[in-house]
């Protein structure tokens, strides 16, 4: 899954006018301290998030953001289907919802209570089309889809986890 959609981004980048270097796709945005730090370096942030209330608090507390355009919300899940996506969602930390069965399991067995429901989804490279490319694709591809390249030279102090791309993949791990 990483391999593909750093592909989709690099040929997406070939035919998309222009890498955009203010542009950050923060996958699983969470609780949005991420999407938080970019904001605040001046980035323009697409947050592909598969929790709806994930989504409803960060609509809520970005109003201003998202009314400018400098914030975009997306209740969705990236896949290269067009089905629904069945997410777990982690009650007891949120930081462990999920797509993957294993790791479900694994959570509630260490006590976790997790719901399931069905999400849409966005393929990765409807994701690019519509947003544009970042700057340039990371070498890892456990970042694939967000920009290494910062406005004004706003590198982060510690290393971003902008992307919990467990929740999109069936892997066990993280990368």
């Amino acid at each position: 899954m990483h391999q593909t959609i750093a592909l989709a981004s690099e040929r997406l980048a070939a035919r998309t006018p222009g890498r955009q270097p203010d542009l950050v796709f923060d996958v699983g945005m969470n609780i949005c301290e991420d999407t938080d730090f970019y904001l605040r370096k001046g980035f323009r942030v697409v947050v592909v998030e598969a929790d709806p209330a994930s989504c409803a608090k960060a609509m809520a507390r970005y109003p201003s953001e998202i009314a400018s355009g400098r914030l975009t919300v997306l209740n969705r899940a990236i896949s290269e289907t067009d089905e629904p996506l069945r997410f777990y969602v982690c009650r007891t930390m949120s930081a462990w919802s999920t797509a993957s069965r294993e790791l479900r399991d694994q959570w509630a067995r260490q006590g976790a209570t997790l719901q399931e429901i069905e999400v849409p989804v966005i393929a990765s490279t409807q994701l690019i089309e519509t947003y544009g490319v970042p700057a340039r694709s990371p070498r890892s591809t456990s970042r694939a889809l967000t920009s290494s390249a910062s406005p004004a030279s706003a590198r982060p102090a510690r290393p971003p986890t902008m992307c919990r791309w467990r929740w999109i993949s069936t892997a066990s791990t993280r990368s």
